[in-house]
């Protein structure tokens, strides 16, 4: 595994060659990557790697919490939101 470039560079290569748009899942964990900065962040890796708006979505879903998975609730309505604006800024 290459990490967060590799999967970056793949996802570059991808479009080139294919001329389609990616989606990339985002499931929003209250507190933990809902916050603005986190929003920031992934808006700035998008733009580091030159990945056009109309070539990718990303499609933020709350958290669906299962047995499995207790460190984590679903992001509020309002963190959603708020997310969204600022990945879209």
């Amino acid at each position: 595994y290459g990490g967060l470039d590799t999967l970056m560079n793949t996802i570059q290569e991808y479009i080139e060659v294919t001329g389609r748009r990616v989606t990339l899942e985002w499931a929003l964990i209250d507190g933990q990557n809902d916050t603005p900065e986190v929003a920031r962040s992934l808006g700035q890796l998008l733009r580091r790697f030159k990945i056009r708006r109309d070539m990718v979505h990303v499609n933020l879903i709350p958290l669906n919490p299962t047995g499995g998975f207790v460190d984590g609730q679903p992001s509020s309505r309002n963190r959603v939101n708020i997310f969204v604006q600022v990945l879209a800024d």
